[in-house]
This record gives structure tokens, C-alpha cells and sequence, in this order.
């Protein structure tokens, strides 16, 4: 069974192409969710729980974040796949292949942005 990740909302964006979003099958979600889990669960608990709530209906959303919870959640990804290299190949080909262009586009995306740790 697949699932949705939704990333967010970018008016800016053609209209066909608002909704930032990427479809998974069973075995790619897996690993996207491998990431979240370990970047965010332990550290970050209300970041990890505001975007996997409404995982039993096939949704990850990372659009109700706000722009800090938003960053926060991909640069302690970001920095996951880092620390983790070729262990974790496959979940981070999913994720900066699919994911990563839809964050970039993001309003709430800033480069600038560093973690606090």
C-alpha cells in the first residue's frame, strides 16, 4: 500500500503544481519513514508527531509546520543522511531525489537556517 508525503502549499508555484506532494509505494515509504523517525522521534517528538498523526490514513505532512518546526525537521534529516552515508544509500536517494526539490520551492524554506543542537 502507498502513501502520500505532503511537503506543503506554494502559491507561487503553477497552479497544477501547488500542492507539493510525492506518492510511495510500500517499500520506498519505509525508508522515507526510517529517516523521519530517526532524525526526529527522540530529539524532536512534537516535530515527529505533527507529521506522522495522520500516518493510518496514508499521510505524512509536513505543511502545517511552521517555518522553524519546517527546518528543524529537514536539516536534522539532512544531517542524518550525513552522519549515516552509505548505511542509509537508499533512503537518502529517496529522499533528495523526490524530496529535497519540493523543499527548496517551499515558502518556509530558508538556506540560511541552522539547527539547534
Amino acid at each position: 500500500m502507498g502513501m502520500t508525503v505532503v511537503i506543503g502549499w506554494n502559491q507561487s508555484q503553477p497552479i497544477d503544481k501547488q500542492w507539493t506532494e510525492v506518492e510511495y509505494n510500500s517499500h520506498a515509504i519505509s525508508l522515507i519513514l526510517w529517516l523521519i523517525s530517526n532524525a526526529l522521534e527522540k530529539k524532536y517528538p512534537n516535530i515527529y508527531w505533527d507529521i506522522t498523526e495522520r500516518i493510518s490514513i496514508h499521510l505524512i505532512k509536513f505543511d502545517e509546520l511552521n517555518q522553524h518546526d519546517f527546518m528543524t525537521a529537514v536539516m536534522a534529516i539532512r544531517n542524518l543522511i550525513e552522519k549515516e552515508g552509505n548505511s542509509i544509500k537508499e533512503n537518502a536517494e529517496y529522499w533528495n531525489s523526490d524530496i529535497e526539490p519540493l523543499i527548496i520551492i517551499d515558502d518556509r524554506y530558508d538556506p540560511n537556517f541552522k539547527l539547534d543542537e
